[in-house]
């Protein structure tokens, strides 16, 4: 019997912008839904505090969109700083 290796549900990417850490995340095994999260500090809950709040997520109908989606927000962060305002 060949053993496959075994294909993880994300790939992300972290982005640092203006103090604020963001990260892109490709989700599913398809990676057809993209979804940006920028971490915070609450001093209540989470991981040591730190919380994630999705301030973009879609999905898409191929991998090729997802993909070149993601890579755009890597790309030119200040997307990103105009979703999250």
């Amino acid at each position: 019997m060949l053993k496959r290796k075994n294909k993880s549900r994300f790939i992300s990417k972290s982005l640092k912008i203006s103090g604020v850490t963001f990260t892109v995340t490709l989700w599913g095994y398809t990676r057809k839904r993209v979804f940006i999260g920028r971490q915070y500090y609450e001093q209540v809950g989470g991981l040591y505090g730190w919380e994630t709040r999705r301030i973009y997520d879609k999905t898409f109908e191929t991998e090729e969109e997802a993909k070149a989606t993601a890579n755009d927000f890597y790309l030119n962060p200040e997307k990103i700083l105009k979703l999250s305002k």
